[in-house]
């Protein structure tokens, strides 16, 4: 493993900026090196966080809160969830690779996969009559977040993510 020259990257709520080493696998060539775009674990957490919320929000509303013409399109509510979903996948993906943990990609993706679940049992207990809990729809969070993981992992351009 070869070490590339240390850059001054900025992180995030105004500290100061901090140098990071960025490490080199020679079997691929693919270095961690976001350039500007350099973010903070903490950074990475609060943008996941907001979109858990965000998921959430959207889950537990009631059915009368959208209106008819949305949830009269066939199929539509299996793509939001696969779109939501992959964006948490993403974002999932995005933030293990800022994680110092050995196992830290496992803990994200179960933790991705376990939410989507959970939307659906909480549907299930606090929409009432409106919601309820579908498999189709766990189906649908499951196939998001792998999608997003994988397509965030292709961003990223490597086979594997190296620690900084």
């Amino acid at each position: 493993m070869k070490t590339l020259p240390m850059h001054f990257l900025p992180t995030w709520r105004g500290e100061r900026l901090r140098p990071r080493v960025v490490a080199m696998r020679e079997s691929n060539g693919c270095a961690v090196d976001y350039g500007e775009w350099t973010f903070s674990l903490g950074f990475r957490r609060w943008a996941c966080g907001l979109h858990l919320v965000l998921i959430a929000v959207l889950s537990l509303l009631p059915a009368w809160f959208f209106p008819p013409s949305v949830t009269s399109v066939v199929g539509l509510d299996k793509i939001v969830h696969v779109v939501l979903y992959g964006v948490l996948g993403a974002l999932a993906y995005w933030t293990a690779t800022a994680s110092r943990e050995n196992d830290g990609h496992v803990k994200w993706w179960l933790g991705a996969m376990g939410y989507g679940l959970l939307m659906e049992v909480l549907q299930l207990i606090f929409s009432g009559a409106s919601r309820g809990f579908s498999w189709g729809d766990v189906l649908a969070n499951v196939v998001g977040v792998a999608g997003g993981w994988l397509v965030m992992r292709w961003l990223l351009g490597c086979s594997a993510i190296h620690k900084i």
